[in-house]
């Protein structure tokens, strides 16, 4: 692989590769980086210096794809560094450049993680030529290496592994087409998500009645503004009613002629005397008449003779009320008569006597009927065991006791082994397997004591809350992605990540993309803003 090395002067970082004896120089190429800026390619200077000749790239606040990529990663993230490594490709050829000298390099393809813009390295040498073959194979071997953001949708990560792995029809183009359309259909995915509210009419939209207002004389009254039609909601269509029965007409009732009256003063005993003086005889009380129903086989109900009025429904009715009535009274005990004596308290009921014998029956012969008999139920009798003979059991042998434990042993929530205090954890003697020392990583600002644990490596640290772990947010001198600490083999490396005001150890500048190892107590200073490294 090509040989980078890092170079910073002043605010500025710049990839440096020094070309070597064996490099062919392609000219033009390098006519072109140099010349013009062009999207997505990184500026390009060319110096020399003694004997040495150098080719520089300025990548100032951009990291690398791979720090870039390290951790999880959405579907914006991805898409638009895809796209940018692509148009690329696409302005290279417009410049009538080799696209075969772009480096395919994750540690040498920066990027801004503010904008997500692309910076490729244009190395203007004359090397074997590529196909696009290439460029395929390298987004696929990225793609592998990518942890998706499982947090949202990951369907987009299927496809494009998918069309990569057909690599006969893979092209620049229609990957571009690809990616566009993933991009544009999260979007109209998020605006469809959104629905529209439904409006609704507000009272100044619903027409008022109009009031006739006075008229000068002289003076036409302004036409009013004709208010904005409302369109009232359409209801669905109601059922036709039912027809509703025909009325029935009612019997007309028949009066019964008038009783005459005895006058007053008579005696009780004395029989009513007609209007011709002739004694009118009693009448005979009236015969229970047979029941009357109603055509359904019914009793006659109130509705039913107020619907059907004559004489014999009501008469009927009359007389079917007055036996229900008599019913109720004799189903009632008289108030007067007393109730049953209460039995005698702690005395035993009589014993029914015994049943008499029955005889088999005689085949052939009538069974004569029996008459019911009333059984005393019984209180519920509990099922005596049978006895069973059991096996004789022979002896157990005799189990030695268990050892007591020594007094003071602790039975509590934690086992004690080999001795020591008893908590929440088992605690291992020296004998047993030696428990690692917990190591608490952390960062102390030196402005107000603030305490910044490192929970997770790498650890970066800058003002772009959306991609570092700690956010300065009150120092505009730091940059978007000024550094990171990473943990190997149980030691801590803190590196810079292209910034602008660079980061020191201990008063030491420290060369950009170089991991240097730091211990407990050292000073880290990111731009002016100094921490402490601490291990607790």
């Amino acid at each position: 692989m090509n040989k980078f090395t890092y170079e910073n002067n002043g605010i500025n970082t710049y990839l440096v590769y020094e070309i070597g004896i064996g490099d062919i120089v392609d000219s033009m190429g390098l006519g072109m980086i140099t010349n013009n800026k062009i999207q997505g390619l990184a500026q390009t200077f060319f110096t020399q210096k003694d004997n040495g000749k150098f080719i520089k790239y300025n990548v100032s606040s951009r990291i690398t794809l791979q720090s870039f990529f390290t951790g999880q990663v959405n579907k914006k993230r991805l898409l638009s560094v895809f796209k940018g490594i692509l148009d690329a490709y696409f302005a290279a050829e417009e410049y009538m450049l080799d696209t075969s000298s772009i480096v395919l390099d994750a540690e040498y393809i920066f990027v801004d993680v503010s904008t997500c813009d692309v910076s490729m390295i244009f190395l203007p040498l004359i090397a074997e030529s590529k196909d696009v073959s290439d460029v395929c194979f390298f987004f696929r071997n990225l793609m592998y290496t990518i942890q998706s953001d499982v947090s949202e949708d990951c369907s987009h990560v299927a496809k494009i592994i998918n069309y990569l792995n057909s690599s006969a029809n893979y092209s620049l183009v229609d990957f571009r087409n690809l990616l566009n359309e993933l991009d544009n259909r999260g979007a109209s995915s998020a605006q469809s998500a959104v629905k529209p509210i439904a409006q609704i009419p507000s009272a100044t939209q619903v027409q008022a009645p109009q009031v006739a207002q006075p008229v000068t004389p002289g003076f036409a009254p302004a036409p009013a503004p004709a208010p904005a039609p409302v369109q009232a909601p359409v209801a669905a269509p109601a059922p036709a009613p039912a027809p509703a029965p025909a009325p029935v007409p009612p019997k007309a009732a028949v009066k019964a002629p008038p009783m005459p009256v005895p006058p007053k003063g008579a005696p009780a005993n004395v029989p009513p005397k007609g209007p011709n003086g002739m004694v009118v005889p009693p009448k005979a009380a009236p015969q229970a008449a047979a029941p009357v129903t109603t055509p359904d086989g019914k009793e006659i109900s109130l509705f039913y003779l107020l619907q059907h009025y004559n004489s014999d429904n009501a008469a009927a009715y009359k007389a079917q009320k007055e036996a229900k009535k008599a019913a109720k009274a004799a189903a009632q005990p008289p108030k007067n008569q007393q109730a049953p004596a209460k039995a005698a308290k702690n005395k035993k009921a009589p014993k029914a006597p015994a049943p008499a014998p029955v005889m088999p029956p005689v085949p052939g012969a009538p069974v004569p009927p029996v008459a019911p008999v009333a059984v005393p139920v019984a209180a519920p009798v509990t099922p005596v065991a049978q006895a069973v003979p059991v096996a004789p059991v022979a002896p157990a042998a005799p189990v030695a006791p268990a050892p007591m434990a020594p007094s003071g042993a602790n039975f509590g929530e934690t086992t004690v082994l080999g001795g020591g205090a008893a908590g929440e954890t088992t605690v291992l003697s020296q004998n047993s397997t030696a428990v690692q020392q917990t190591v608490n990583p952390m960062l102390v600002r030196q402005k107000n004591n603030e305490t910044v644990r490192l929970n997770k490596f790498p650890f970066r640290v800058g003002k772009e809350r959306s991609f570092v772990d700690y956010f300065i947010g009150d120092n505009t001198a730091v940059s978007r992605s000024h550094a990171e600490i990473t943990m190997k083999d149980g030691a801590y490396f803190i590196k810079d990540m292209n910034s602008t005001n660079h980061t020191y150890v201990n008063g030491n500048m420290i060369q950009s993309g170089i991991d240097v190892a730091i211990s407990s107590g050292d000073r880290l200073r990111f731009a002016n803003e100094e921490f402490e490294f601490r291990i607790g």
